[in-house]
């Protein structure tokens, strides 16, 4: 992660292979996010998971390299920009990313599916499920 510290951007050009093949959320993309770096990519749906343009990013079509060379630019030149957008990376990441700020929806979610109890207690290192009265 030392590298995240010495950046002022982190760029990643996603792109679709031939075949059809792309990444899910890029997970670097998120760690930059996370450690304040504004984002340079593309508009992937992938990465617009993460991204949102303008608030935490910089985001050009997939090939667009004068598109991609102006977005770095813009950031490299651009102080305020640069600072606001990073800013606003690291808030994305707090809010849509962190475990501690979505654990409470997802284990609400899978409990009303009925995919695990409701509610769990601790004894020791093993949890006892409590029925619901």
């Amino acid at each position: 992660m030392d590298e995240y510290g010495r950046a002022s951007i982190f760029a990643l050009p996603c792109r679709v292979l031939p075949n059809g093949d792309r990444d899910g959320v890029p997970n670097v993309i998120v760690e930059a996010m996370a450690n304040g770096l504004p984002v340079v990519s593309t508009t992937l749906s992938s990465v617009r998971e993460a991204v949102v343009d303008g608030e935490c990013g910089l985001l050009v079509q997939p090939g667009n390299s004068r598109g991609l060379a102006d977005a770095l630019e813009r950031l490299l030149t651009g102080r305020e920009l640069r600072a606001r957008l990073g800013q606003g990376a690291r808030r994305r990441v707090q809010d849509r990313f962190e475990r501690q700020a979505n654990l409470p929806a997802v284990h609400a979610a899978l409990a009303g599916a009925g995919l695990i109890p409701s509610k769990v207690e601790r004894v020791g290192t093993r949890a006892k499920q409590w029925t619901a009265a």
